[in-house]
């Protein structure tokens, strides 16, 4: 008996939540502590030992309750019910009647779920029976061993959570081979590791053990917590028994098993990711920005091609880096892709710090919350600068080579047809005074036929002059050289060159305005360029028309205005005028052919010069040409 109101002790000091016994009378026979301590919470009374649990069973309706329930028990035997409390709190009543020889002396209650057995008053544990009706209420696996570890008592409980019926479970010890035992590792739990094992060892308790038992029922490993206390004689004081209980814990213990898996996998998943970020920082520029585009981490990489400084770029957007190459729509047509949780890839031209530009190959990823919003961007970006800056060279090599062949072509065809046109004319004249002895005697058609000799042989010179010129410009040895000269020598000098074609077609060329100041020019070039367009000017004007001439200092600026009267051109004429790849060449007022060269050479040397030409012309109304060449007068 003595060993009964121990066990029975122990038993209730495992006890986690309010525990007590009333008879049939209701009076409170025994109460752990947390039921003395939360009797007011419970019943809306102060109670102890002794106390009736309904004191004022008219006034208190939660009593009432209590009471109808407690009554079911004493004619059931056991049950449970909710009990709900003012506010929002529920208590599980758990209720058994006990018994002794057969005959209800009372009610055990139980409030909430029971983890751990509390202690019962010794002084109220008066027989076998309260122990074997305590023994059997809670929700927990007990066995009690020998000092050998033979399993000499258990409850119902410890039968099913172990799957043996109550012969098996009473024939095994600790050493039992048929436990097929493991750890949590995974290797065996041998016997004398055992909690209770060790209790017998030590005197001492072993609490909270994780241990893995097969069970026969569900053909599978079932998972016990397990607490061993040691149980004293009360005379002696030698240890007699061990006490030990165990909840299975499987479902809890997989699912920590599943996440701890999960962790691991995380851990190994955020450590390959940790790997890969530092990859691609390493050779890539990255950025995270939040959704609205506002800059949250930069790494080196960034920083060291930008140029700034990362307090510099945090809190800001990428407009900081804009080279304002691309069009508004370009980023509009980025930002709808990537808000529509889409990739964006692209090429970007951005600008640094220091207003030096540069390529990134980009792509955009959008990164999502757990409930599918997007929360952030990444941005991964490879400098392709030197790809580019590669490529642009490569189309203008190819331009250039492009240009080359078609001046190429111009050459040949003006070889081929403008040069020997001229030639053929002439020997031709030349025959014609050599075989008409009568011919000779006319000194009037002779002196017309040497004029024409004289005319084609000066625009055929002209025209070597001309193809000369433009083979030094695209043998790239031409060098500019400007000096300080009076813009009216050269224009007199040019006059003089055509005064022969100006009196044979009776055309007036004058200049209305001059500049009195030396200023900086390259000689060559300029008359070059002013000699074309007024021999231009001269092959379309009719006889008796008239060219004008302005030199003026304009803005830090040569401006050269010539203007005829002739016969303009038409807008398909005056587009084709600069252009290697078309010959809209026209006759002149006298039949005059085209050179097909000049007007080419005026546009290279104004490129030279960093100068502009322009034309302004309607057909039938004459034309004017602008030309603008950046000077500076002398001092």
């Amino acid at each position: 008996m003595h060993e009964n109101l121990e066990i029975s002790g122990n038993i209730i000091e495992s006890f986690h939540d309010p525990f007590f016994i009333v008879d049939l009378d209701f009076r409170i026979i025994t109460g752990n502590k947390k039921f003395l301590d939360n009797s007011v919470l419970l019943t809306g009374y102060e109670l102890k030992i002794g106390d009736f649990l309904f004191k004022d069973e008219e006034s208190n309706s939660i009593l009432n309750n209590w009471k109808i329930n407690i009554h079911k028990i004493f004619r059931q035997e056991s049950g449970s019910f909710n009990f709900h409390l003012l506010g929002d709190k529920t208590f599980e009543i758990y209720l058994n009647s006990y018994l002794i020889e057969g005959e209800i002396k009372g009610c055990c209650i139980s409030v909430k779920e029971i983890s751990d057995i509390l202690q019962l008053n010794k002084n109220y544990l008066s027989n076998e029976n309260l122990f074997n009706l305590i023994y059997d209420f809670i929700p927990l696996g007990v066995v009690v061993q020998d000092k050998e570890g033979k399993i000499i008592q258990h409850n119902s409980i410890a039968n099913k959570i172990l799957g043996l019926d109550k012969k098996e479970l009473s024939s095994r010890d600790s050493y039992s081979k048929e436990w097929r035992s493991i750890k949590e590792d995974g290797s065996d739990f041998r016997g004398e590791e055992h909690p209770s094992m060790k209790v017998l060892k030590t005197n001492k308790p072993v609490k909270k053990v994780k241990m893995g038992i097969f069970n026969p029922q569900k053909n599978s490993t079932v998972w016990l917590e397990i607490d061993s206390f040691p149980i004293f004689e009360i005379n002696s004081g030698n240890l007699d028994k061990v006490f030990t209980i165990f909840n299975d814990i499987t479902d809890t213990y997989l699912k920590e098993v599943k996440v701890f898996s999960a962790l691991k996998e995380m851990q190994n998943a955020l450590h390959n990711l940790n790997q890969l970020q530092d990859a691609i920082s390493e050779h890539a520029i990255v950025a995270i920005t939040d959704k609205r585009g506002i800059i949250e981490y930069v790494n080196q990489k960034f920083l060291d091609i930008s140029k700034f400084s990362k307090e510099e770029l945090i809190g800001k957007t990428h407009k900081i880096i804009n080279s304002g190459f691309h069009s508004k729509k370009f980023f509009e047509n980025l930002n709808t892709t990537i808000h529509s949780g889409k990739i964006w890839k692209g090429l970007i031209k951005n600008k640094t710090k220091t207003g030096e530009f540069y390529w990134v190959d980009t792509t955009i990823v959008p990164i999502f919350t757990e409930i599918g919003v997007i929360d952030k961007f990444i941005s991964i970006r490879t400098d392709v600068t030197e790809n580019i800056n590669n490529l642009e060279n490569l189309k203008i090599a190819f331009e250039d080579l492009n240009n080359q062949n078609l001046t190429k072509e111009k050459l040949l065809k003006i070889i081929s047809h403008d040069l020997r046109s001229p030639f053929s004319g002439i020997d031709g004249l030349i025959e014609l005074l050599l075989e008409n002895e009568e011919l000779l005697n006319n000194k009037e058609k002779v002196k017309k036929i040497l004029n024409l000799i004289s005319y084609s042989s000066k625009n055929t010179f002209e025209l070597l002059e001309d193809l000369l010129t433009w083979s030094v410009i695209h043998s790239k040895e031409i060098k500019y050289k400007p000096e300080f000269y009076y813009l009216e020598e050269s224009f007199s000098k040019i006059k003089n060159l055509y005064s022969g074609v100006i009196f044979f077609k009776n055309i007036k060329l004058n200049l209305i305005n001059s500049v009195s100041e030396r200023v900086l020019f390259d000689k060559d070039m300029l008359e070059t360029v002013v000699r074309n367009i007024i021999m231009n000017s001269i092959k379309f004007t009719n006889e008796g028309g008239e060219i004008k001439v302005r030199l003026d200092y304009i803005d830090e600026k040569i401006v050269i205005t010539i203007e005829d009267n002739g016969v303009g051109m038409s807008e398909e004429v005056r587009a084709s005028l600069f252009n290697k790849g078309e010959n809209l060449s026209t006759l002149g007022t006298k039949k005059e052919k085209g050179r097909g060269v000049g007007l080419l050479i005026c546009q290279e040397f104004i490129d030279y010069q960093n100068g502009d030409i322009t034309v302004k012309s309607e057909k039938g109304k004459g034309s004017i040409f602008k030309i603008q060449i950046p000077s500076k007068k002398e001092s």
